[in-house]
């Protein structure tokens, strides 16, 4: 998770590619994602995907929803940003088949409920957890 130089980029697709696009990957560090990031609907391998609550302008874990297709390797940003379990359940993680999950908490107390909520699907390989601070791991973790 790099502290590089942050960029706005001005997101706009057009012409179906929301149905077509399946690779999306970022250089550099984003500050968020467009909020029609979930009509991305053949995304298979984004390599971040980064919570924000700058305004309606961008992403929301929920808007994971949508994104069945995707494969291998998710990282989560900006976990710090969603305000309860109830949008951290709408991401449903648990259907997505990933063989490897980074979650980025940015050392809030109080993250159990939305740890809790992305319990990943059973078949996941790998979990990397960043800055969780709560002293009580998700029960999903411990059982």
């Amino acid at each position: 998770m790099s502290n590089a130089g942050h960029c706005s980029v001005p997101w706009r697709f057009t012409g179906g590619v929301e149905k077509k696009l399946r690779h999306l990957e970022s250089y550099g560090t984003l500050e968020g994602l467009p909020k029609g990031i979930g009509r991305l609907s053949s995304l298979q391998t984004p390599d971040v995907f980064i919570v924000s609550s700058h305004g309606n302008d961008e992403c929301q874990l929920g808007d994971l929803r949508n994104l069945n297709n995707l494969r291998g390797r998710l990282s989560v940003e900006g976990l710090d940003e969603v305000k309860d379990a109830g949008e951290a359940e709408k991401a449903e993680l648990k259907n997505k088949i990933l063989q490897r999950l980074d979650l980025e908490f940015c050392r809030k107390e109080g993250t159990k409920g939305v740890a809790e909520a992305l319990q990943p699907h059973p078949n996941l390989k790998s979990l990397r957890i960043f800055d969780y601070s709560d002293r009580e791991w998700p029960n999903w973790m411990m059982g």
